[in-house]
């Protein structure tokens, strides 16, 4: 369910709160529990829970883009690499080697996992690790380009981005984000599935409100403008 859903289901709770604090005599219900200072305080976390959501969602979206323009850079600097590589004669015998890891590099284009939904299937899940799992995979082509650049006793680029050491400080920021990924993965994800029950499991919003329009009925009758107030109010 997107998170405008959540919005909307919160906004029309609102509207219920402002009904029953405004009935005289006052909504005074016999379970405690639905009464309006304990609805406003449920309607309050949920808020929060609303806004932790929509955070963790924007960290998420930043930490892909963010992760596509560092593969990006690395596929450009692989292919200047092998650039450098042909053309000089007296590494002719690493050409092979480091074609073909940049190949990999350069052809490999994991596509970034959607952020997890809150009600998604175990398909949907599991195809967002694989996700995860093929950025992750750049990680180890770019550890053997390395190795292999290292082989190269005189491999001394003019440009700095492409020595060896820059290429080793691009692999550790990959996989610092690539493991950040995967923990806001799953961050998101428990934070969504615990909305998801605040909104929708036992004693969640849409039994409360539920059991707010009993009560209303109970105690200003069926045809009250009490009633009438919030029963039309989507659950």
């Amino acid at each position: 369910m997107a998170n405008y859903s959540f919005a909307d289901r919160l906004g029309r709770a609102r509207s219920m709160q402002a009904a029953i604090d405004s009935f005289s005599p006052a909504f005074d219900p016999a379970d405690e529990s639905l009464s309006a200072t304990a609805f406003a305080a449920m309607l309050d976390e949920l808020e929060t829970m609303n806004a932790a959501v929509d955070q963790q969602l924007d960290q998420y979206k930043t930490g892909v883009d963010e992760r596509k323009a560092m593969l990006k850079d690395l596929q450009l600097r692989a292919g200047r690499v092998l650039s450098l590589i042909n053309s000089n004669q007296a590494w002719a015998r690493y050409q092979r080697s480091v074609k073909s890891v940049v190949d990999k590099i350069r052809g490999n284009r994991p596509k970034s996992p959607k952020p997890p939904s809150g009600s998604e299937s175990a398909a949907q899940t599991k195809n967002r690790r694989t996700g995860h799992r093929s950025f992750a995979e750049m990680e180890s082509h770019l550890n053997r380009l390395t190795a292999t650049l290292q082989k190269i006793a005189d491999y001394d680029p003019p440009a700095p981005e492409l020595s060896i050491a820059e290429l080793q400080s691009l692999h550790t920021a990959l996989s610092t984000k690539n493991l950040a990924m995967v923990d806001l993965d799953q961050e998101l994800s428990m934070k969504q599935r615990d909305r998801a029950a605040a909104y929708d499991g036992e004693r969640g919003l849409r039994e409360q409100m539920k059991a707010i329009k009993a009560a209303v009925r109970a105690q200003y009758g069926s045809r009250s403008s009490e009633h009438a107030a919030v029963s039309g109010i989507r659950l």
